[in-house]
């Protein structure tokens, strides 16, 4: 792709079609996933995936939040200039710790098991775990 010379809408559908369908993969993962789970564990294994389900969402959301932004930030810096270039190699290092710590699976682990919502008792929050 040309950034400089080529045509912004043409550059915005390629980027809307791989985001769409991205998205558009990842829900059906979901879906797919809820089924299958239910099919051969039953409606507790189907309710703990409902309840760990907005758990690995805002996980997600947090690991594109930290690659997305931290990406226009690193190529911002970069293309500014050379003397740039420690300041952007802190940022890479803050997105991939960022990452690490926010996407770490004992961290989300630990904290379910610990921790009870209102209305659910804690058993079926151990339950995706058993699985």
């Amino acid at each position: 792709m040309d950034f400089l010379n080529g045509s912004i809408k043409s550059m915005y559908l390629k980027y809307l079609g791989a985001a769409f369908g991205s998205s558009l993969i990842s829900s059906i993962y979901g879906v797919v996933d809820m089924a299958v789970v239910g099919q051969y564990h039953g409606p507790e294994a189907t309710a703990a995936m409902a309840v760990v389900s907005p758990v690995w969402n805002i996980v997600y959301s947090l690991g594109l939040l930290m690659g997305i932004g931290e990406s226009v930030l690193f190529s911002t810096l970069r293309g500014e200039s050379a003397s740039n270039e420690r300041r952007s190699n802190e940022l890479f290092s803050a997105a991939v710790l960022g990452t690490v710590l926010l996407a770490g699976p004992k961290a989300l682990r630990a904290s379910c098991k610990k921790s009870a919502l209102p209305g659910f008792p804690p058993s079926l929050l151990t339950l995706p775990w058993a699985f």
